[in-house]
């Protein structure tokens, strides 16, 4: 299906789960988008979000190397866990928990220089898991 984020086509409390995986960070108004998001998922039910961390270890190597920081391709907004927490806060969330992630295969080509940068910095993506009040 596809549909606008921030006016999705589904009546109030219809989704036990909802992921939204890889695309807060292409919507022009992700606080609207986020309590869609809310709208649509049932109460106590679980929101799933993923977005890319804007400070990962292979994002800072490449500004290094480019001279520039600049945001992937059609991403409007990038996030680090400050922000996030900040953009759920303000989009009326309370109980959620943000981690780091990794997909499986892409640490591989920095193996060799992330044991030197913080935890936080090793992930290239950062996934909440928020229940929904």
């Amino acid at each position: 299906m596809l549909a606008d984020a921030h006016h999705l086509p589904f009546r109030n409390s219809t989704f036990q789960k909802t992921f939204f995986i890889d695309v807060i960070e292409h919507v022009e108004n992700p606080t609207k988008t986020l309590k869609e998001i809310k709208r649509v998922t049932i109460n106590n039910g679980k929101i799933i979000i993923g977005t890319p961390n804007a400070l990962s270890a292979p994002k800072i190597i490449r500004s290094f190397f480019k001279n520039t920081y600049s945001p992937s391709i059609g991403h409007i907004q990038t996030y680090e866990k400050p922000e996030l927490k900040q953009l759920f806060e303000h989009s009326g969330f309370k109980d959620f928990k943000i981690t780091f992630s990794t997909y499986k295969n892409q640490r591989d080509k920095y193996r060799f220089v992330l044991p030197l940068f913080p935890k936080s910095l090793k992930h290239r993506q950062l996934l909440a898991i928020i229940k929904n009040e």
